[in-house]
């Protein structure tokens, strides 16, 4: 699991998720357990990724894949591995309920299971399976939209989530 998430890479998730917190006036410190697990529930995602069975990817960010490194079986438990440390870890590290609120927290776990979920990522990996990458612009858009630009609104509105930001803030 070490080797998925300290491989580099932008960190595009967590710096949305720190910059929106910030934005609505939150304090950065309120966003940085939630900014860490989104990076490992990134680095899951990329794992499973990777997989013969998926994009079959022997590198990632120019270093061997983790299936490539540790064979298939370890690669699939890392990356089931990550999803669930990743909750516990915006559980058990979230600051005190004066910086955020448990109910802020709550919202924050259910933005990260819809982003990731059957709407989601792993809809996105799906139509990327059966070939709509492939396809027309539309088709390609729609498998990007899924697969990354879900975890990106996901990021964001967690760090508004964490600032305390209202519904109207979010866009919702």
């Amino acid at each position: 699991m070490r080797h998925s998430v300290l491989s580099g890479g932008k960190r595009a998730s967590p710096i949305m998720c720190i910059a929106a917190c910030e934005l609505v006036g939150g304090h950065r410190s309120a966003a940085f357990r939630a900014a860490c697990a989104l990076e490992m529930i990134h680095a899951a995602s990329l794992v499973h990724d990777d997989l013969p069975c998926m994009d079959a990817a022997p590198l990632r960010r120019g270093r061997p894949s983790t299936h490539a490194l540790f064979g298939v079986d370890m690669a699939v438990l890392a990356g089931d591995a990550l999803f669930p440390l990743a909750y516990q870890y915006i559980i058990a590290r979230t600051p005190s309920p004066d910086l955020v609120s448990h109910f802020a927290v709550l919202r924050v776990l259910a933005e990260i299971a819809r982003a990731v979920g059957s709407t989601g990522m792993a809809a996105g990996q799906l139509l990327d399976l059966s070939g709509a990458s492939c396809g027309g612009e539309e088709e390609v858009v729609l498998v990007l939209e899924k697969k990354f630009g879900q975890m990106a609104e996901c990021s964001a509105v967690c760090g508004g989530l964490l600032g305390s930001a209202s519904d109207e803030e979010l866009g919702r």
